[in-house]
């Protein structure tokens, strides 16, 4: 009898040290949201990035100003509304990550989450880069003056060198404000000399980039883009660190910001004498375009490169949803943000590139450069001509400061591979 007892206490003590170890091995709960306006702040964060303010306004110069909205809202709603019906349902019914979903899904398609990751990866890095350079215009915009209002005779041959001062040359009230919207369309940039450049692109290329003669000329290390880059990798992980807890109260900031500054340098253009017409060319449809295969086939790729699907980040954020949230009304409201978010954006910049156009007599297109020209060149050549440029420089890098760290740390947290192995 005692030895009975003996071997049923010791059969309960190992039953209880085998529920004790399952216990220890199970994966902790899976984080949610602290709110639902969280969830949809970080993905807006995701989807509304630099692209939506430099890439979407050059892209509707290039492809017939107005018209160019016809073929973008058209594969809004056949290519982007489809596909986040698809990711954001599927990310918040399995409550995984792209990686674990695919593997639990199907593990020949394991391959599919880890594409996802080193897209994303190669992104962040290329992203912290962007981000560093602008910390580094953001750190020079309160000198007085500004570094990039003048020649520098550092910067080589002067004679290369014109002025951007355009409120010395040009005052508001001497410039022409009645240029046709046919010369303002016009491509023929030849009349204008290409050998002589603002102190905006010596600056950028000189200053910032220190581009050399060629590959055999390495140049040295920029010290303080260094230090610009490793803060920006800082502000990436203070802001990711109690996971979605933490994110999901920085994009109040990081998401809702940009509207604000958005919105002060809208009401800024609009006041400027030639702010009209960079909006009248923007809104001017010129319906040839769209006979042409261009139009349709950027407005395809502004789709997936603005709001971002099949990149595994939309699964992962919908996964810490609640099982009975309302994921068809996100599915709707969240590429239509983004689309509105870009329209609106165009706005911003042709009032800038307008009066910019009229001021120097040159057409838009020979005004408004794509990607990192439209933000390092024409925005401060822009600024340079109001009165407290270092004011407007300041909002304006503030702007893209908030919307690269807004796409970097969603990005991020969306492919935290240790987290979301244990929480499969």
């Amino acid at each position: 009898m005692a030895e009975n007892c003996h071997l049923t206490e010791v059969v309960t003590a190992d039953a209880a040290d085998r529920g004790s170890d399952k216990k220890r091995q199970q994966p902790p709960a899976r984080e949610f949201w602290p709110g639902q306006l969280g969830f949809l702040l970080t993905v807006m964060g995701y989807n509304i990035g630099l692209g939506n303010v430099l890439r979407f306004p050059y892209l509707v110069m290039k492809n017939g100003g107005g018209a160019f909205l016809i073929p973008y809202f058209v594969f809004l709603v056949t290519i982007g509304i489809p596909l986040f019906m698809l990711e954001l349902p599927l990310g918040q019914y399995s409550g995984k990550s792209a990686v674990t979903f695919f593997k639990s899904f199907c593990p020949l398609l394991t391959g599919i989450g880890w594409c996802n990751v080193v897209m994303c990866f190669f992104f962040n890095i290329y992203y912290l880069v962007l981000m560093s350079w602008i910390c580094f215009y953001l750190v020079h915009s309160f000198f007085n003056p500004l570094p990039w209002s003048g020649c520098d005779p550092a910067w080589g041959n002067g004679s290369s060198c014109f002025w951007t001062n355009l409120t010395a040359a040009n005052s508001s009230e001497d410039y022409a404000t009645d240029m046709d919207i046919d010369l303002l369309r016009s491509e023929n940039c030849s009349a204008f000399a290409a050998d002589r450049r603002s102190p905006t692109e010596l600056f950028f290329e000189r200053n910032l980039l220190g581009l050399t003669s060629g590959i055999h000329d390495l140049g040295e290390i920029r010290w303080e883009l260094v230090v610009c880059l490793v803060v920006s990798w800082i502000c990436v992980y203070l802001c990711l660190i109690k996971g979605v807890q933490s994110l999901g109260k920085v994009v109040y900031v990081t998401a809702l910001g940009p509207y604000l500054f958005l919105l002060v340098l809208l009401v800024r253009g609009l006041t400027l004498p030639g702010g009209w017409h960079g909006i009248l060319y923007y809104l001017t449809p010129d319906w040839e375009r769209l006979a042409t295969p261009a139009p349709w086939v950027e407005a395809a790729q502004q789709i997936f490169w603005s709001l971002g699907p099949t990149w595994g980040c939309t699964i992962c954020m919908a996964s810490h949803n609640r099982f009975r949230n309302n994921i068809y009304r996100d599915s709707l409201l969240l590429p239509l943000m983004c689309a509105l978010t870009s329209f609106f954006a165009g706005f911003v910049t042709f009032s800038f590139v307008g009066d910019l156009a009229v001021r120097t007599g040159r057409p838009v297109p020979c005004v408004l450069k794509a990607g990192l020209s439209l933000a390092f060149v024409v925005y401060l050549t822009a600024f340079d001509s109001l009165p407290l440029p270092q004011l407007w420089a300041v909002v304006f890098f503030v702007l893209l400061i908030l919307l690269a760290l807004d796409s970097s740390v969603s990005t991020f947290e969306a492919n935290r591979i240790l987290y979301n192995a244990k929480t499969a």
